[in-house]
């Protein structure tokens, strides 16, 4: 059976500019400075990803008998709170017997030596919108405290990876957000603006050279990057998931063809995008701007984000004039009750 695509590192522009400013933070951490770099964007467009380099980078060595840990890379507990933070930093560096050790205080301080002692210059802190749940037991601006505190402590860098929801976290506090960079977010590619809808068009000329070399025909027709725009808000990792899902549907017979992506379509995309399956249902430049337009609501961005993203009015009236026809077309179509970022 060929290879499949899962774990593919593909390089695209929109990428590629995250991945300059995670290795820039690098670079002036090395060079002593304390920086943290908010990242947002939707699920499946590579944040975490965009991290590879400088996680290589930084991979953790053994020094004679001492272990260094340049880098640290934490998921956000789901339901976190002031005790499951430091936890979930102790048990990313390798010290789980200790994190079950004392309250948010004692853990903390915990954290706080193990950092030290590992010699961490860079924290990642993933799916930082937990943060900013209503499950979380602990309000934002507690958290916000913490995390100033908590960076002051260890004299670290921060990267901090999430959905716009996350923002809330850092705006509570105004010392903690003063310390920030600018939010960068890394979208989906826009269908509306031509030179984005040509730029996810060269990554899926890409991606199908890839599947080339692993022994995959792709037996479809030459509107495959309009529909897997519409299958996937033109979002590149989630296009990568659903070529992945093909590739296993595929086989060792290699044919990747609309049955298969079809197939792919219902068992990779965990909910419905704005429009029916595309690799059955006819579709248009309509159903790709819808598909980008409901990615964005689902991430929190607010309407006016979504226009300002544009280059020009007539592309953003276009999208605003499909968001409309989502709403009224789909009857679960959620309410809009996110944060302009």
């Amino acid at each position: 059976m060929p290879a499949a695509l899962n774990g593919l590192f593909l390089v695209h522009p929109f990428f590629q500019d995250v991945v300059d400013l995670v290795l820039d933070l690098e670079r002036r951490t090395i060079n002593g400075e304390q920086l943290l770099l908010p990242i947002c964007g939707p699920s499946r467009v590579g944040k975490t990803f965009a991290t590879e380099p400088l996680r290589r980078h930084l991979a953790s060595r053994q020094i004679g008998t001492r272990r260094v840990m340049p880098l640290l890379y934490v998921k956000t507990p789901a339901k976190p709170s002031l005790s499951s933070l430091p936890r979930a930093i102790l048990e990313a560096a390798g010290v789980k017997s200790w994190s079950s050790r004392g309250g948010p205080e004692a853990l903390t301080a915990t954290a706080v030596e193990i950092l030290k002692r590992l010699e961490t210059r860079i924290v990642i802190v993933d799916e930082f919108q937990h943060l900013a749940k209503k499950t979380a037991t602990a309000g934002a601006q507690d958290v916000s405290d913490w995390l100033k505190n908590f960076f002051d402590e260890t004299a670290t860098s921060g990267v901090l990876l999430g959905t716009p929801p996350a923002l809330r976290v850092i705006e509570a506090d105004d010392q903690f957000a003063s310390r920030g960079q600018a939010v960068h977010h890394l979208l989906p590619y826009n269908w509306t603006i031509p030179s984005q809808q040509a730029e996810f068009s060269k990554a899926v000329d890409k991606l199908r050279l890839e599947l080339t070399k692993r022994d995959y025909l792709v037996n479809i027709g030459d509107d495959l990057t309009l529909r897997l725009a519409a299958a996937t808000g033109a979002r590149v990792g989630m296009t990568i998931k659903l070529l992945n899902e093909a590739c296993n549907i595929a086989g060792v017979a290699g044919v990747i063809d609309g049955k298969v992506l079809a197939r792919a379509f219902k068992q990779a995309i965990n909910k419905p995008m704005a429009t029916p399956n595309p690799f059955v249902s006819p579709v248009d430049d309509r159903d790709a701007v819808a598909s980008f337009v409901r990615t964005m609501r689902d991430a929190r961005y607010e309407d006016s984000f979504v226009i300002a993203s544009m280059e020009d009015f007539r592309a953003s009236q276009k999208a605003v004039n499909e968001l409309i026809r989502v709403r009224e077309s789909l009857s679960d179509a959620p309410n809009l009750g996110g944060r302009e970022c």
